[in-house]
């Protein structure tokens, strides 16, 4: 199956799954708007997911575009994940490393 979706579509959580490959826990009974390239919000309130956010920054300190949800975050540096505390540390949306990166070296998917 073949979608192309344009920004405020509204798909069902299954089509979503389908669709762009992704496995979001929403309720079924609520519609999914795809709010741009990398965001996902559940249009009944509260759930929004962003993947493959590149991070601003560089060197050690990166912004996300949003807080992230507790426990609902997962960073990457040139495709390998990084954990806390040894690979980086997170307070609010703002993220330090340990190593250096350059700007686009990180991805991060997270809910907020």
């Amino acid at each position: 199956m073949s979608h192309v979706t344009q920004p405020g579509e509204s798909l069902t959580s299954t089509e979503v799954n389908m669709v762009a490959g992704l496995n979001l826990l929403v309720p079924s009974s609520s519609p999914i708007a795809k709010t741009g390239a990398t965001t996902f919000s559940d249009t009944s309130g509260g759930n929004n997911f962003v993947y493959n956010e590149i991070v601003s920054g560089s060197g050690t300190t990166f912004t996300l575009a949003y807080t992230p949800v507790a426990g609902m975050f997962a960073l990457f540096a040139q495709g390998q994940r990084l954990y806390p505390p040894a690979d980086y540390t997170l307070a609010g949306a703002v993220i330090t490393t340990v190593n250096s990166w350059l700007a686009g070296n990180i991805l991060c998917d997270y809910q907020h």
